[in-house]
């Protein structure tokens, strides 16, 4: 092949490459902080070593086994399992109590679970002593 036509294959090809990454560059978006959150979030809360969360506050609201707890301005609703263990905590001592012992009101702690179908449940709860 001749000098020229050599050239002008080197500098179309580097042409093509520029473009392409130009384009990568243009099109590419850069993730949000809040998609980054849910990204680390997500893969937090789904592992297999995470257990367990605690959602805790005030008792403002009970719908069957719906419970909505408030704490310092924002409120998440929890559904409470089946088979949760309910403990009453009144003056030291942890009693295993019923759901019905739940009132709006109480200060509770809430033993979060992922289930398979990527929502949270509640499998303990704590009742505090309004005293505490």
């Amino acid at each position: 092949m001749s000098k020229p036509i050599l050239i002008v294959l080197f500098i179309s090809t580097a042409i093509i490459f520029l473009m392409i990454g130009g384009a990568a560059v243009f099109f590419y978006t850069k993730p949000t902080p809040e998609e980054m959150i849910n990204q680390v979030t997500g893969s937090l809360i789904s592992s297999k070593a995470v257990s367990s969360m605690t959602a805790s506050g005030k008792v403002t609201s009970i719908n069957e086994k719906y419970i909505t707890l408030e704490n310092q301005g924002d409120s998440v609703v929890v559904l409470i399992s089946q088979n949760a263990l309910i403990y009453s905590m009144s003056g030291g001592e942890k009693n295993k109590v019923a759901f019905e012992n739940i009132k709006i009101e109480d200060s509770l702690n809430v033993g979060l679970k992922l289930m398979s179908n990527g929502k949270l449940e509640g499998q303990s709860v704590i009742i505090f002593d309004k005293a505490e």
